[in-house]
């Protein structure tokens, strides 16, 4: 059974709140409808409303105080997060999913049913939304995070579509690897494939990064001579190297560097000086470029639910959404423009009662 109410006090039910992040982040907000009155064990639909989202695959999870919900994944490619097994009446939910499939399933397939006790209930939940990419792997270390990508690309390539990819605000970069402990993490990261780094000794990819005075006059002075060509070390000397026996062997046209080469023969993390038009896998590291905003957050789970009259009906209908850092201002906001619905709609309301 679904929740009903007289059209004037329907309007003023819809608390809204919206939580704005960093535009550079997968979703720049939230609106989410936390407004109106359940019966015990009735239910009713609720939207989320994403905005920002850049078209990569998102990661959600959804939080209630009481109650359950459902999400109809009908038609949609939606993939729950290991530890949940169930769309359907559950008080927590993570799932993944393309952009467009995500964003429908929150505005259209969400269903709430309240709790047996109280007689009535008000819905609280916590939701996030963030950027997802299958595989990612997190050092819990440094606090960056890696990706994997198998497609082989040539050394330019890999470097342009690493920085074409974001994490909740973090620009990619093809990965710099700068001690043996991060050696250690990203040789697993490729399942110990190899695969760009970098690493490069191409003029034409150096001198850019350098201050005009620094800039090498030609190929033969950089002979041996390595500098990272992107991410936060773009433009400084590598200095560790972890060479395969043998390597680097000279070659003028062994300008960027591989790793975790042949790994069954001499292990994981070493390196060899190859063509920059070589084409290979690459790992896409993130940390140290942007800013770290995180999944886009909405919180009213603290809040606290409007009164009931006398009669048992909702006073206000307007949820304190209590949520960080926003929330409140814009529920005090919704609350001052709305007010003269909740006054039109207050005799009416108490007269034909709120709860279907």
């Amino acid at each position: 059974m679904k929740h009903q109410l007289p059209l004037g006090a329907l309007a003023a039910a819809l608390a809204l709140s919206v939580l704005p992040v960093a535009s550079a982040s997968a979703v720049s907000s939230i609106t989410a409808e936390t407004g109106g009155w359940v019966a015990a064990d009735a239910s009713a639909p609720f939207t989320v409303a994403l905005a920002g989202s850049t078209g990569e695959d998102l990661v959600v999870r959804i939080q209630l105080a009481e109650g359950t919900m459902s999400v109809d994944d009908t038609g949609l490619a939606l993939t729950l997060e290991t530890g949940f097994i169930s769309f359907t009446d559950v008080a927590e939910i993570s799932f993944t999913g393309s952009s467009a499939d995500v964003t429908t399933a929150l505005a259209e397939r969400l269903t709430w049913t309240a709790p047996s006790t109280p007689s009535q209930s008000y819905l609280r939940l916590s939701i996030s939304v963030g950027s997802y990419y299958a595989g990612l792997v997190v050092d819990e270390t440094s606090g960056h995070s890696y990706l994997f990508q198998s497609g082989s690309l040539s050394w330019p390539a890999a470097r342009d579509a690493a920085a074409a990819l974001n994490l909740n605000g973090l620009t990619g970069y093809l990965v710099t690897i700068t001690s043996p402990e991060e050696n250690s993490v990203v040789s697993g990261v490729s399942n110990f494939s190899t695969h760009h780094i970098s690493a490069t000794s191409e003029i034409t990819y150096v001198n850019p990064l350098l201050p005009d005075d620094e800039q090498y006059d030609n190929e033969a002075e950089l002979r041996g001579v390595f500098f990272w060509g992107s991410g936060p070390e773009a433009g400084e000397q590598v200095t560790y190297f972890p060479w395969f026996p043998g390597d680097p062997n000279g070659f003028v046209t062994d300008r960027c560097i591989l790793t975790n080469w042949f790994v069954s023969n001499s292990g994981p993390g070493l390196w060899v000086d190859a063509g920059c038009s070589n084409e290979a896998p690459y790992v896409v590291e993130f940390g140290g470029i942007g800013t770290d905003v995180g999944p886009a957050l909405f919180d009213n789970l603290d809040a606290a639910a409007p009164p009931l009259d006398d009669d048992g009906a909702s006073d206000g209908e307007l949820a304190d959404t209590g949520t960080e850092p926003f929330g409140v201002l814009a529920a005090a906001v919704g609350i001052f423009s709305l007010g003269a619905l909740l006054l039109a709609g207050a005799t009416s309301a108490r007269s034909r009662g709120r709860l279907a």
